[in-house]
This record gives structure tokens, C-alpha cells and sequence, in this order.
């Protein structure tokens, strides 16, 4: 009996072990069914979020495209705008009539300023990439971007910063009073491309901004614009397909210098050095062209300096060492550009100083002006900045500032009334354009 009892026992705890085992193995295979299912949802969800950051890409590029393209189409301003904007979506991979891609534009639209000359256009994709989601079912949403236009009249100006992200592009210090019978053009996308620092006043006619205008403190600046637009597109460099004139030798080997006083008189031709002028000397530049081969036009001291129909052209033979116009003191200055009025052939009329493009990014280059200063004709300094001192005037005249980045200190008075007649001058500007809405 007592043997019979333990074999019982014993086969009890056999079946026991059998049917604990049978429970784990139908638990380990529950658990299996549930990560799994758990494995795919979470699969699922990472899809979904790499298809949402798909479509909020896509959003942004539908976006940029119709900004682009409602500018485009403003600009284009004519029949074929629609034709222009559609051109424009399609390069940036918005094909109007392609997988799903509608763009419309429409002209005569009404402005948030309630003006009813403005440009929409509107691109929208009903086929947006489905990778992940497609497969849960999830249906890909209607993206689309929109943007409104509108023109704007900015040409006239004869101030232009070139430089396409500086703060201070156009720097006012201290007490400065800046009169402009002009525009001013600033490429700047800075909130700070206008930079206005103490006691100022800027007058001008329209002022064209890429970025916006910073006064410091605001209720120390004054602006007396009638039209002042930020936000626009950048206005194109005029002169940027005029070169320096090509040169060969040296007339002035060493270039010259002038030291004292008395009256001088410097002849056209290519000075292969500086020229320097110091003291207080009556200094007369004859009509012609003055090419400055690796060389400075360097003002020290308070001379006159006078000259009818002349150019001087800061240039190198080498394409290095590039001078610049450096005024250390306080000159009278009284120089107008080369013209058909002066007879003779030109290189490069209605320029009073031309500096070649290759010169050195970064560099400054300064004019200083008594009372009685006038400059008839364009500065340019394409690669360079430009510090305009004093209190210069063009009388009613012609003045055209073109440079990387400008600073006005002191007082000074310009005009662009005979730009075109007189001296043959491009305007600055034309219509441009600026996103609304």
C-alpha cells in the first residue's frame, strides 16, 4: 500500500510538471502574438511620422515656389504672367498639370492696403508622397501654398548697398543729416540693414529695403520718405557688366606725389603707384582718365582739388593690390565725371571714381568735403565700402554712391537730376517687387 501511495505521488507530480510546462509554453506564444502586434503599431507609427515630415517638407518647398512665383509673376506684370509664375513653380519641381500639381495665379487681386493691383498665386498638391502611411490606411492631406504680390516703383535712387546681409549696410553716427533728393536702395536682408545710431535725419524720396530699418533710440531718428518699403527684392547693380578699361605701361612710373602749397596741375594717363596729395596745394586734374595701376588716390591735409570731365579708375594690371580712395583730411573738392560735354572719347563717362570689382571684400574707402565740396557723377566701389564725411553737396546735380556697405557722417545734400541728360548715367532701380500676404 504504503509503495502504491508513493507511486501516486509520484505520478501526480509528473502530471503537475507536465501541464505548468504546457502553461508556459501557451503564455510564451501569447507574448509572442503581442509583441508582435505591438512591433507592427510602433512600425506603423514611425512610418507615419517619417510621411508627416514628408508632407511638412513638401509644405514648405509649395511654399517657397509660390513666393517665388507670385513675385515672378508681378514682376512680369504683362499677359504672360500666369505663363511666368507656372514657369517658375515648375523649377522648383511644380509642374503645373503633373502628378497632382495645380498652380494658379491671378493678377488685379486686392492688397492688404486695400490697393487692387496685386499678384496671387496659389500651388496645390493633391498627390503628396505617401510611403509608410498608405499602408495604414491613412490618407495623405491636400498641401498647398500660397503667397500675394505686389509691385513696387523704385527707381531714382542714387544710394546703393550692395551688400547683401550686413547690419548697417547704410550706417548713420551721431548727428547726421542726410538729404537725398533721391531714393536710397539697401540689399540688405538685416533687421538692422538701415542702421540709425544717435540724433539723425535721413530725407529721400523712396527708400527700397531687403531687410527692415533699426533707429537707436527710435525717437532720436527721423525719417522724411514718403514711400518706405522693406521686404522687397534686391536691386540690381547698374554697372554690373562695365569693366575697367584695359591699360598697358606706366606714364607715371612710381605715381606722384604733391606736397605744400601752390597750384599743380596732374595730367590723364597711367600712374603706376599712388597719388598722393599733401598740405594745402591748389590741385587741378586735367579732363582725361586716370588709371591707377596698383595704386591709392590719397588726400592729407586741406587742398583744393578740382577737375572737369575726368575718371579715376583704381584698377591693377595683376588683378591684385587693388588701391582705394583714402581722404585723411578735410579737402575742397570740386570733380565731374568724363561726358560728351567735355569732347573726346571716354572709357567710362559719368564715373568720378571707378574701382575695379576685384578689389579686396572688406576694404573702406573714404571722401571728406568742406561746405563748398561737389562731386557731379557716379562713386563706385563695388567690392568696398564707402565713408561719405563733411558736408558735400551736387547742387541740383548728379550723384550716384554704389558700394558694398555706405556710412554717412555729417551733412550731406545730393542730387540725381542729371544722371541720364548730362552724363549718360543708368538709373538705379526699376520696378521691383514685395511678397504681401
Amino acid at each position: 500500500m504504503f509503495h502504491i501511495a508513493l507511486a501516486g505521488l509520484a505520478g501526480t507530480a509528473t502530471g503537475r510538471q507536465h501541464s505548468l510546462g504546457s502553461l508556459w509554453r501557451d503564455e510564451d506564444g501569447v507574448i509572442a502574438v503581442i509583441t508582435g502586434l505591438l512591433l507592427l503599431i510602433l512600425i506603423g507609427f514611425i512610418g507615419l511620422a517619417i510621411d508627416t515630415a514628408v508632407w511638412y517638407r513638401t509644405q514648405r518647398a509649395l511654399q517657397n515656389a509660390a513666393d517665388s512665383a507670385a513675385v515672378a509673376a508681378a514682376l512680369n506684370g504683362s499677359s504672360t504672367y500666369q505663363a511666368e509664375a507656372k514657369a517658375v513653380s515648375a523649377r522648383y519641381g511644380f509642374t503645373d498639370g503633373a502628378a497632382g500639381i495645380t498652380v494658379t495665379a491671378l493678377n488685379n487681386q486686392t492688397c492688404p492696403n486695400g490697393q487692387t493691383d496685386c499678384y496671387s498665386v496659389t500651388i496645390a498638391d493633391a498627390a503628396p508622397p505617401q510611403f509608410f502611411s498608405q499602408v495604414l490606411h491613412v490618407a495623405a492631406p491636400a498641401l498647398s501654398g500660397s503667397a500675394m504680390a505686389m509691385v513696387i516703383q523704385s527707381g531714382g535712387a542714387c544710394v546703393l548697398a550692395l551688400n547683401p546681409s550686413a547690419s548697417g549696410a547704410v550706417t548713420m553716427n551721431g548727428n547726421v543729416t542726410v538729404a537725398l533728393n533721391c531714393g536710397i536702395a539697401i540689399n540688405s536682408n538685416s533687421s538692422s540693414a538701415l542702421l540709425m545710431n544717435g540724433n539723425n535725419s535721413l530725407t529721400a524720396t523712396i527708400a527700397n529695403i531687403v531687410g527692415n530699418i533699426l533707429r537707436n533710440p527710435a525717437g532720436g531718428n527721423t525719417l522724411s520718405i514718403p514711400h518706405i518699403n522693406t521686404g522687397t527684392a534686391p536691386t540690381a547693380d547698374p554697372y554690373a557688366n562695365i569693366s575697367a578699361p584695359s591699360f598697358s605701361g606706366c606714364t607715371y612710373p612710381g605715381g606722384q606725389t604733391i606736397n605744400g602749397s601752390g597750384s599743380h596741375t596732374l595730367q590723364p594717363g597711367i600712374y603706376c603707384g599712388n597719388i598722393t596729395i599733401n598740405g594745402n596745394p591748389t590741385v587741378t586734374l586735367s579732363p582725361g582718365t586716370y588709371i591707377l595701376d596698383q595704386g591709392s588716390f590719397i588726400i592729407n591735409g586741406s587742398p583744393t582739388v578740382t577737375g572737369d570731365g575726368v575718371a579715376i579708375v583704381l584698377t591693377s594690371s595683376t588683378g591684385n593690390n587693388i588701391g582705394s580712395f583714402t581722404d585723411n583730411g578735410t579737402p575742397l573738392l570740386n570733380l565731374t565725371a568724363e561726358s560728351a560735354g567735355f569732347g573726346g572719347s571716354y572709357p567710362l563717362p559719368g564715373f568720378v571714381v571707378y574701382q575695379d570689382r576685384r578689389a579686396p571684400a572688406g576694404g573702406n574707402n573714404t571722401f571728406n568735403g568742406t561746405n563748398n565740396s561737389v562731386i557731379q557723377g557716379a562713386l563706385y566701389f563695388p567690392s568696398q565700402n564707402l565713408t561719405y564725411n563733411g558736408t558735400p553737396t551736387t547742387g541740383p546735380g548728379c550723384t550716384e554712391i554704389v558700394a558694398q556697405e555706405i556710412t554717412f557722417n555729417g551733412t550731406p545734400d545730393l542730387y540725381n537730376d542729371t544722371c541720364s541728360s548730362q552724363f549718360g548715367l543708368a538709373p538705379i532701380g526699376g520696378p521691383t517687387a514685395k511678397l504681401v500676404h
